[in-house]
């Protein structure tokens, strides 16, 4: 029953890209104009553009936390401790509205960074929708017969294509233009390794494995400096 949100303050819309452009106008019936709207949602154009329009307090969010389970059974109360949390404000955002939805993120745990729409959807298109391409795209390519045979290295790397396939749907179709750009730049790293292992060109495959290596190294170093940032 949405009337529970008659006379909130505030108003976080956390479910799927579509649902939650499909929801805000009813939203819109319910709360006053003086209510703080944001988001969750994983992709932020199309989202931003509709709910601006909707709301005059709308800052769209993207907290970069959780696993591919979802439902309220996998509710987790420090979900979001030492973690990022993008908002996407745009020049007609109030600074009030922006510094009290910043604050909010900040009593859960996160660390809020700022990004237009466009740069929000252009990162995330390489840093995690790709990922989920690529995981979805490795389970079906495993012969089935050969699951048996799985040890980590496999769950490891696709541990994400797990998540709700619909969820990702939503996603994938509202930043198509960046996610097939994301795409192509993996296909063209395939290439690459593709090329080495048939000239059998021992030197490029190293010098290919080894900057994946350091950049990977890199990447752990970027965690631990991210919660040293935040304490609890």
């Amino acid at each position: 029953d949405l009337n529970i949100i008659r006379g909130c303050d505030a108003v976080i819309l956390a479910m799927p890209v579509e649902t939650i452009i499909k929801i805000a106008p009813v939203i819109s019936q319910l709360v006053s104009k003086d209510c703080l709207v944001t988001d969750v949602g994983s992709t932020k154009v199309e989202i931003v553009k509709i709910l601006s329009k909707i709301f005059p307090n709308f800052i769209g969010s993207h907290p970069l936390a959780g696993s591919e389970k979802s439902g309220i059974l996998q509710a987790q109360e420090d979900l979001f401790e030492n973690s990022l949390c993008i908002l996407t404000p745009t020049a007609a955002t109030s600074t009030l509205v922006l510094r009290k939805i910043k604050a909010l993120w900040q009593r859960l745990g996160a660390q809020a960074v700022l990004l237009t729409p466009k740069s929000h959807d252009k990162i995330l298109s390489f840093v995690s929708h790709l990922p989920h391409v690529s995981a979805f795209a490795l389970m079906r390519t495993v012969p089935k017969n050969y699951l048996r045979f799985a040890a980590n290295g496999l769950k490891d790397t696709t541990r994400i294509a797990l998540s709700e396939s619909e969820l990702w749907v939503q996603i994938f179709l509202t930043n198509s233009r960046n996610l097939v750009k994301a795409i192509e730049s993996l296909e063209a790293q395939l290439s690459q390794i593709k090329g080495a292992l048939r000239s059998k060109d021992r030197k490029r495959l190293k010098t290919i494995l080894e900057k994946a290596r350091k950049k990977r190294e890199s990447l752990e170093e970027k965690s631990k400096i991210q919660i040293l940032q935040n304490p609890k």
